[in-house]
This record gives C-alpha cells, structure tokens and sequence, in this order.
C-alpha cells in the first residue's frame, strides 16, 4: 500500500513538474532560437506582450529614457555645483536645521539615482536574456520596479513634505530644534531595514528556485534518455520530492518577497498622499495671502481704500510667478502617478511569467498606460528642474 501511495505520490509530482516545465519551456525556450545579438530580448518581449510584430516601442521607450534621464542628470548636477559653490545647497541651516538639503537638491539627487538604477537594470536585462532560466529574467525585472519605489518613492515624498513652508522650521532653544535631526534618521534609515530583509528573502528564493529548475532540467533530460516504458521505474522518486520542494521553497520566499514590497509600496504611496496634500494647501494659502496683499496694494493706490477677496487674476499672477514654488508638488503628483502605474505593471509582468496564456492578454491593456505615465513623468521633472534651475540662478545672484 505504501509503495502504491509513493508511485502515485511520484506520478503526481512528476505531473506537476512536467506541468511548471511545460508552461517554461511554452514562453522561454523557444525565444532563444536566434543568432541575433539582441534576439532573445526581441522575442522575449514579443511573446510576454504578444505585440506579434516587432517590439519597437520597448527600445524608442528606453532610448528616450536615457536620454531625457541624462539630460535630467546632468541638469541636476549643475544646479547642485552652482548652489555648492556660492554655499547655499542646505536650506533653513542657520534656523537650526541639521542635515536636510535643499528640495530641489533632493529631487536632482533622486533623479540621479533613477537614472542610473533604469539605465543599468536595463542593460542587466539585455544580458541576462540571452540565459534559459526564468530565475534571471524574473528578478532583475522586479528590481527594476523596487528600487524606484523604495528610494526614488520615499525621497520624494520626503522633499514634498520638506518644501511645505515651515514645516520643518525648527529654532534653537525651543521644542523643534531636534525636528530636522528625527525628520532625517526616519527619511534616510527608514528604508534600510525594508532593503535588508527583502535582500535575504530574495536571495533565498533565487537560491532555492536556480536549485529547483538545474534539477528539474536534469531530470527531464533524463527521462528524454530513457525509454517510454522504463521511464516511471528508472525515476528516483526522492529527485522528484527535492525538485518540488526547492521550488516551492523558492515561491515561498518569492511570495514573502512580494509581500513585504507590497506593503511597502502601500506604505509610501499613502505617505506620499498625505505629503502631496499638506503641501498643496500651504503653498495655495500662501498664494492666496499673497494675492490678497496685491490686490489690497493695488486698491489703496487707486481707491484709497483696502480690499478684502481676492480676484482670480491676481491668484493667477501669483501662480505663475510662484511656479518654482508649485513645481515639487506637480513632481510630486506625476511621481505618484508613476509609482502607481509601475506597481501595475509590476503586477500584470509577474503574472505573464506564472500564467503566459491569460496574463498577456491582460498586461497589453496596460503597456499604454504605463508608457504614457512613464514619459509624462520623464518629461515633467526634465522641465521641472530646468526652470527651477534657472529661476534659482537668477534669484541667488
């Protein structure tokens, strides 16, 4: 009796693994047919979005992403060195603020980390395409959506909430003079222990799912070597119960993964919200008391007498000569939008790689809309930083 539960305990397994190969082998093997250098990444991306034709827009997309990103790098760069030479990259220093940079100086660094974390993941991709094991295209696609959420993310938020007028003002000899000291050990150790623990579980999942896969694809080369009606008796059952159990310990761990990234992302996308908020209903106050000033300025020059509301156009005046003062919040806005989008996308691609057939289908409604967010992002900060750039130049001369 329990050599007959083993056999179909085996046959069992055996079926499963056939089945993780199979759904493989549907989507990777038959993508690295080809002589061509980039090849593999063409048909990869061909298969996983089903585009059919030739997958154009994943190279114009990453081109122009380089591009804008290095532009957007090497303005950042300069506004830092100008603002690092004439002594003025820290803001609010002599009102007690220890350590915090200047907004701006925030965004161009989180810029710059960007830029270097897509330009980089991008070429890992390149590379790791041209291997046959799903464990190397999986990863550095997921990494490429976790360092900008984790980083990027929590930076950003942190310079929206710091750009808000006297939020983070702190005076010696009073109660808030240590604030700027916590605000920077919660925004800069704030991600380390989230960034440790994810690096232990997904190495453990690279660990046990490589170990899994290099022992499944032994077996079935095995099983390819032997006879049809000696293929149940030759197997080793207990190669079949280590097989699995790798891989299901490598899904453990990869889900655990997951998890805590989720809950991250969650986290900081709800963070950043709130930031976003305060900030816009301090700048649009401040923008409302200075339009109130004007038009009381403007009534007591030709009436003689004060003015208490304040016209539209004057507001719009104001908008549009504070426009560097709204600029983190637009950042602010788009880069929300981006995270969102890119924790679709991250979503729907990890979803192709488990079920290629009904996964695809849904992941090519979303390729637009991440597309479109992507660009309008790149584009935003580019223009952001220029005219903050420019404005801070003619300011601080």
């Amino acid at each position: 009796m329990s050599n007959a539960h083993g056999s179909l305990t085996g046959l069992g397994l055996l079926h499963r693994l056939r089945s993780v190969n199979e759904a493989r082998q549907t989507v990777i093997l038959p993508l690295f047919d080809s002589a061509e250098p980039t090849g593999e990444l063409r048909h990869f991306v061909r298969a996983v979005t089903r585009l059919g034709a030739q997958p154009q827009w994943y190279y114009d997309i990453l081109t122009a992403s380089a591009v804008v990103l290095g532009a957007y790098t090497l303005v950042a760069l300069s506004a830092i060195a100008h603002r690092l030479r004439h002594g003025k990259f820290w803001l609010l220093r002599r009102q007690g603020t220890y350590i915090i940079p200047h907004p701006i100086n925030t965004l161009s660094l989180s810029a710059g980390a960007f830029s270097v974390t897509w330009i980089y993941f991008s070429l890992t991709l390149k590379k790791l395409y041209q291997t046959n094991s799903p464990l190397y295209m999986h990863m550095p696609l997921a990494a490429m959506i976790w360092i900008p959420i984790s980083f990027c993310g929590w930076f950003w938020a942190w310079g929206t909430l710091y750009g808000a007028p006297n939020v983070l003002l702190s005076i010696r000899g009073s109660k808030s003079y240590q604030r700027g000291f916590w605000t920077n050990v919660c925004c800069y150790l704030g991600p380390l222990p989230v960034i440790i623990i994810v690096g232990y579980t997904s190495s453990q999942a690279r660990f046990y799912l490589h170990k899994g896969f290099n022992l499944s694809e032994a077996l079935l080369a095995e099983m390819m070597a032997q006879p049809s009606t000696h293929v149940v008796q030759s197997l080793q059952l207990e190669a079949v119960r280590e097989v699995w159990a790798n891989i299901a310990q490598g899904f453990f761990w990869s889900s655990v993964t997951y998890l805590i990234w989720s809950a991250w992302a969650l986290f900081v996308l709800v963070f950043y919200f709130i930031c976003v908020l305060a900030f816009v209903q301090s700048i649009l106050h401040r923008l409302r008391q200075e339009a109130d000033r004007e038009v009381t300025e403007h009534s007591d020059v030709l009436h003689g007498r004060h003015g208490t509301n304040s016209s539209p156009s004057a507001l719009y005046r104001v908008v549009l000569r504070n426009v560097v003062v709204l600029s983190p919040a637009i950042a602010a806005i788009a880069a929300t939008a981006c995270a969102g989008a890119f924790g679709v996308a991250y979503c729907e691609v990890s979803e192709v790689l488990t079920d290629p057939l009904e996964g695809a289908v849904r992941l090519r409604a979303k390729r637009v809309v991440v597309t479109c967010f992507a660009v309008v992002f790149m584009l935003a900060g580019f223009l952001i930083v220029a005219q903050a750039r420019s404005t801070l130049l003619r300011s601080e001369q």
